[in-house]
């Protein structure tokens, strides 16, 4: 057989490719010009000698209406007086410690606190207005605990983890402890006895009871005509613990516009109201309270309520309500107001 011939390196190196093996020639990019970076030109605030005089304090701007605070209204008070019942409700106290004694209210003391009411049992939790009151057996006294907007009521197992919000706590001595917790420092503990009796500081009315709608009306009848009805719902000496999300919420199911005085409102709009806020209040206890996301309300248990998710007006500006209508907000009194004006008068 023939030996093959071996192409030599010059023919190899002359042969030229053919079809798809062809490679076009790739041409070279030319290298982009970098040009030097430019110093920043130097700030005047630089440039000026440093002062050797003391900084003048700045004028202080006008205080901005603060932004949706859950506070807790007399709903909320309800619920979490109803769940403390039936927790503490014939139960024995073993221990009270308080951490914060700025809670306690002048001249009350620690001392006090244990010399009355450890070893004495609780026999039931009432509430006069915002007050919750945990009544004891024996003639040792009641407990008074008023929350304020920051103040949460809390039932724990005495090897769980204290918060650092804890201002007292009630040791039982068949377990478990109540504990009370101030996030805003607005939270204030009184006891209650024979020597230094309840002394109300609310004189308005109690949603939560009964309300004849004539007296209602009576009531709104009583105030100046120029006051305007947020002014009035949100008076603490007419109704107790409205605040201002239930007030916005039930202008608007009344149609009535935050700043309309008392004295343009018909009795048959404020026959309405009177009933339109039980319906509130009670639908209000149902969903277990409203928790806003700059609030601090929870029940015994440590849940969030649920009737934020059912508000029409309160906190949601630029939405719609249910009935389609956009939802707005004012300042009014230092404050922010939410209404519909499309159905608001």
């Amino acid at each position: 057989m023939p030996p093959t011939k071996t192409p030599s390196k010059k023919t190899a190196k002359n042969k030229k490719p053919t079809g798809k093996n062809v490679k076009k020639p790739v041409k070279k990019a030319s290298p982009k010009k970098v040009l030097p970076k430019k110093k920043p030109a130097p700030s005047k605030k630089a440039l000026q000698k440093p002062s050797t005089k003391k900084s003048q304090p700045k004028a202080s701007q006008p205080p901005q209406p603060p932004a949706p605070l859950g506070a807790i209204s007399i709903s909320e008070i309800e619920i979490i007086r109803r769940d403390t019942d039936k927790y503490v409700s014939g139960r024995r106290v073993q221990a009270i410690e308080v951490s914060n004694t700025k809670a306690l209210v002048s001249p009350l003391t620690l001392a006090e606190l244990r010399s009355n009411l450890v070893g004495a049992d609780i026999n039931s939790v009432s509430r006069y207005g915002m007050t919750i009151i945990l009544e004891f057996a024996k003639g040792a006294g009641s407990l008074g605990i008023e929350l304020g907007n920051g103040g949460q009521l809390r039932r724990h197992t005495e090897k769980a983890p204290k918060d650092k919000a804890n201002v007292m706590v009630l040791t039982f001595t068949k377990g478990g402890q109540l504990r009370v917790n101030s996030h805003l420092d607005d939270t204030r503990i009184q006891l209650y006895t024979s020597e230094r009796p309840l002394k109300p500081s609310e004189t308005g009315l109690d949603l939560i009871d009964p309300i004849p709608k004539e007296l209602f009306v009576a009531h709104i009848r009583n105030q100046p005509p120029e006051k305007t009805i947020k002014e009035v719902l949100t008076d603490s000496n007419f109704l107790i613990g409205l605040g201002d999300i239930y007030s916005d919420e039930i202008l608007y199911k009344c149609d009535l516009k935050y700043d309309r005085p008392v004295g343009d409102i018909p009795d048959i709009k404020l026959v309405l109201m009177v009933r339109n806020l039980r319906e509130l209040l009670y639908e209000v206890i149902k969903h277990r309270g409203t928790t806003l996301p700059s609030g601090y309300f929870c029940d015994l248990e440590g849940y969030s309520g649920m009737y934020q998710e059912q508000l029409e007006v309160y906190g949601r500006d630029g939405e719609l309500t249910s009935s389609l209508h956009e939802v707005e907000k004012d300042k009014f009194k230092g404050r922010y107001t939410y209404f519909c004006r499309a159905v608001q008068h």
